[in-house]
């Protein structure tokens, strides 16, 4: 496949909870203060079960003025679809709910979910499909593009995963005769970690990320060392540059796949001590990952915050 190879960099952006996750401080008011203060291109918004009304939350956050390219749903939303109770099933729907009503006030184009997720992971994915399928005609209504992550599996591998949502999906809309958005049912959020967890970064970035084209966009950057717990079990993040991916060769991937969207820092750093300290090493990695796409893309592609 012959695809266009972009001019110039994909924009640099950051997850919101890489901030945000801080006791204390996963609140909109200081998401939205962190926008405000970053030197980032966009944003992906990450929506919190504490947060009672997506809505006012997103209200909240929109008055830092700062451009989101992405509303994450919560991080619920996978386990509850493949749920074998109705009820769950429905609470899982309304969060892909909320998530796009968020995304109407912030102006977002795109909506990430986690399509399958634990505790039955994707081995019941056609559970999950099946839930999908009952909200797709809203969600493309709403016009914004849903997106599917590519979160790590129990019973395949995630971006096979992904091409089966696809599939759906487009089989969906051709029998219901349904308009997505720009006549794409359905999209892609790469995540690098995860796709290293399952040793698929050359298959998804010289196979599907080409195959793919305009559905890729959203890509997650992060890294691995192959610890993804700690000692304890606790959820660890490495952020990038501080584990073992090769990120010259994943972004020139990208870019010879024609990849335009994001490039969206996503992780942790609240364990830095403190607010500013939590600040500050965000945008050095969003400085460091803005060095590594100017190197692969060439001459004033850093984007617009260099």
């Amino acid at each position: 496949m012959r695809v266009s190879v972009p001019a110039s960099a994909p924009p640099i952006g950051v997850s919101t909870g890489v901030y945000s996750q801080f006791p204390g401080y996963a609140t909109p008011e200081a998401v939205a203060d962190g926008m405000a203060r970053l030197r980032a291109d966009v944003f992906e918004v990450l929506m919190f079960g504490s947060w009672p009304d997506a809505r006012e939350a997103a209200r909240v956050i929109a008055s830092a003025g700062a451009p989101v390219a992405v509303v994450h749903g919560e991080k619920r939303v996978g386990g509850l679809l493949g749920s074998e109770e109705p009820e769950k099933r429905r609470l899982g729907q309304d969060l892909v709910r909320a998530a796009i009503d968020a995304a109407a006030v912030l102006g977002a184009p795109c909506v990430n979910i986690h399509l399958w997720d634990l505790p039955d992971s994707d081995r019941h994915l056609q559970r999950n499909l099946e839930a999908l399928a009952e909200i797709l005609p809203e969600v493309w209504r709403s016009g914004v593009h849903l997106l599917v992550e590519t979160i790590p599996c129990q019973a395949d591998v995630p971006w096979r995963n992904a091409d089966l949502a696809l599939q759906a999906a487009d089989r969906i809309a051709g029998a219901a005769g349904a308009a997505p958005p720009g006549g794409e049912s359905l999209g892609v959020n790469l995540d690098l970690e995860f796709l290293s967890w399952h040793d698929g970064l050359r298959e998804a970035l010289t196979e599907c990320a080409p195959r793919w084209g305009g559905r890729l966009r959203n890509v997650h950057v992060k890294d691995h060392d192959g610890r993804p717990f700690d000692e304890n079990g606790r959820r660890r993040y490495v952020n990038p540059g501080d584990g073992n991916l090769d990120f010259a060769w994943i972004f020139g991937r990208l870019r010879d796949a024609g990849y335009g969207g994001p490039l969206m820092f996503e992780g942790n750093v609240t364990r830095a001590g403190d607010r500013e300290a939590a600040l500050a090493a965000t945008q050095r990695y969003l400085d460091r990952i803005r060095s590594w796409a100017g190197e692969v893309w060439g001459p004033g592609a850093a984007g617009a915050q260099a």
